[in-house]
């Protein structure tokens, strides 16, 4: 039996990826411990570039731009 493992952001399950990753990501710097995709790429990926130094505005519109092409999972 495989153990559930929990999102530390969302509280929702993380279930595999495509490649069938079931480990989730590093929630770090939003939280210690593993989150989802889904808050990896809407909360976590934003977070880490706002530390590289752009804005709230311009990392979420990176993200949404690798959204729409394909480069994350949301």
């Amino acid at each position: 039996m495989t153990e559930i493992k929990v999102c530390v952001i969302c509280d929702e399950n993380i279930t595999a990826d495509p490649n069938g990753w079931d480990g989730g990501h590093n929630a770090l710097p939003v939280a210690k411990g593993r989150c989802c995709g889904n808050c990896n790429d809407r909360v976590v990926t934003v977070a880490r570039l706002e530390e590289a130094g752009f804005s709230k505005e311009k990392a979420m519109g990176m993200v949404a731009s690798m959204r729409y092409n394909g480069e994350v999972g949301v």
